[in-house]
């Protein structure tokens, strides 16, 4: 078992974490020419500024089987933004870009099942989808639909291709990541983990020590991680203090299992 002010202490740490972003966060997004990488950063750190409020409050709530599956939406979407990164000219440009292809393939969902659309929508559809065919174009169409199936390796493989640093992502990914996606696809082995057996009955618990533990694990990690680059990215002086907060954050933790 966990002891409680190795908890607190964890706590600690993650609000002062949240206290960052809430210094940082605005709701004002950059559009500029050639501004495709600043757009896309921006909207993920402040997609993961709302996620780690949620998370804050659902933790707080001890809602813990909750917050998991938010822990789990925020390590995605921090893994896809270094992996952009890493690339960024070249990705930040295809990531908004693949929204034509998106809405080009809703577009044909709703002439198939005869929903009545907008001309002038359908124009800046089909315009939009013409722009963009030459990045992402399949060699074969496929049933009528020119363009590729989707842009983006895995995330197991775009995972393996990222540089570590302070915190290891693959020890997160592997015991927790895993888990918390059984979790958000329903199946047995996910909704199964949230039952203790009480005699001959079953009881639905969602509270469990270590499914906090995991929980604001997962999402402390993300979210460093995601405002931690966004500083070097935006010449913020954020190092220092994200640095502390992790050191103290990484001094106290005891691991997800161990907690069970």
């Amino acid at each position: 078992m966990t002891d409680s002010k190795y908890i607190e202490s964890m706590e600690k740490a993650f609000d002062r974490l949240v206290e960052i972003y809430e210094e940082v966060s605005s709701d004002q997004i950059p559009v500029v020419d050639d501004g495709d990488f600043e757009f896309v950063a921006k909207l993920f750190l402040e997609t993961q500024a709302e996620h780690l409020r949620a998370a804050k409050f659902l933790l707080k709530a001890r809602r813990y089987a909750s917050a998991r599956i938010l822990g789990r939406v925020m390590f995605e979407g921090m893994i896809f933004l270094l992996w952009i990164n890493a690339d960024r000219r070249d990705r930040a440009m295809k990531w908004r870009a693949w929204s034509a292809v998106t809405d080009w393939r809703l577009l044909r969902e709703q002439d198939a099942a005869r929903v009545m659309v907008d001309d002038e929508y359908r124009k800046r559809v089909l315009d939009r989808a013409e722009q963009v065919r030459p990045v992402f174009a399949r060699k074969t169409p496929r049933k009528g639909d020119p363009f590729k199936l989707t842009w983006t390796p895995t995330l197991p493989q775009m995972l393996e291709s990222l540089p570590h640093n302070a915190l290891s992502l693959k020890e997160l990914y592997y015991p927790i990541y895993q888990l918390d996606s059984q979790l958000i696809h329903w199946t047995a082995a996910g909704l199964g983990s949230l039952l203790d057996r009480d005699g001959d009955e079953l009881k639905f618990v969602t509270d469990r020590q270590s499914d906090q533990v995991a929980a604001m694990n997962t999402a402390f990690h993300a979210a460093w991680h995601v405002i931690y680059n966004w500083g070097h990215w935006s010449g913020m002086e954020l190092d220092g203090r994200l640095e502390t907060i992790a050191k103290d954050y990484v001094k106290n933790y005891r691991g997800p299992t161990n907690a069970r």
